[in-house]
């Protein structure tokens, strides 16, 4: 799943909460209310997580060497030190029409091997 759909996922559980809430089903809608917003908890880290170039040309679609140049513009913050550059995975442009990789496809699962951290 894709960060989008993710967030969709955690709007959904939240509409489905005040649903269960109005039907009665308190317990039921607690439970739903904190399953999205550990994963909006979730999200969010993923999203100020810090990555290599490597790592962002993955998910961003955009090859190392572009973000570097971003970088070099100052239209893309580096977070980590000169001669390491490092970006936050919220910051990075996403290249139009990318169909999600194997990158993408590792970062939202990284987002679910946090979330069964946390509640475990």
């Amino acid at each position: 799943m894709s960060a989008r759909e993710l967030e969709q996922l955690s709007a959904t559980w939240c509409a489905e909460a005040a649903l269960f809430r109005r039907r009665g089903a308190v317990d039921l809608a607690v439970a739903m209310e904190s399953c999205a917003e550990d994963l909006a908890t979730a999200l969010s880290d993923q999203a100020r997580a810090i990555v290599s170039l490597a790592e962002a040309a993955s998910v961003s679609g955009y090859s190392a060497d572009h973000l570097g140049r971003l970088i070099r513009d100052g239209r893309l913050e580096n977070v980590g030190p000169k001669r390491r550059p490092r970006v936050r995975l919220a910051d990075l442009p996403r290249k139009p029409g990318l169909v999600q990789d194997r990158g993408a496809r590792r970062a939202a699962a990284d987002v679910v091997a946090l979330h069964s951290r946390r509640t475990t």
